[in-house]
């Protein structure tokens, strides 16, 4: 079980509004985006961040990576495959990730959003490598059934 770091905000439609904003299919390489459009101005536009935080949001980013540890704007989840993860402390959660966010392989930024967040269950007394071979093995009804997801 692999394990990733995602922010916590949600932005939907993230790889949507990546393409819209990246308009010019002129630019080859994320320095070239990021001259071009100015850094604060697609943290805004695109994350939908506050300019003013991007310094706390890297230092918090860079801090859940050296204690391995959630904080405040990252929590660590278990990577299923390359679109979806699963959170699981209290509750067992499904995030859809995007992290194609990038222009010739080089990603814009060093962590992932989920663009979709959807409750699944409790975890009650289960373990969490019980329960991400549930969500591999039994189907939509019988993992709900079982960790009161409905």
């Amino acid at each position: 079980m692999e394990k990733i770091i995602i922010r916590k905000k949600i932005i939907p439609f993230l790889s949507s509004r990546f393409i819209r904003f990246l308009s010019d299919n002129s630019i080859t390489n994320i320095e070239e985006y990021i001259n071009k459009c100015g850094f604060e101005n697609i943290f805004l536009k695109i994350f939908e961040e506050n300019p003013n935080e991007i310094t706390e949001i890297q230092k918090s980013y860079i801090n859940a990576i050296s204690t391995n540890e959630d904080n405040e704007y990252f929590k660590f989840v278990y990577k299923y495959d390359d679109k979806f993860c699963v959170s699981i402390d209290s509750h067992i959660k499904l995030y859809k990730i995007d992290d194609q966010i990038e222009i010739n392989g080089k990603k814009l930024l060093k962590w992932i959003y989920p663009e979709i967040e959807k409750y699944l269950g409790d975890v009650w007394w289960f373990t969490d490598e019980e329960i991400f071979s549930d969500i591999k093995n039994l189907n939509l009804i019988e993992f709900l059934s079982k960790y009161k997801g409905i």
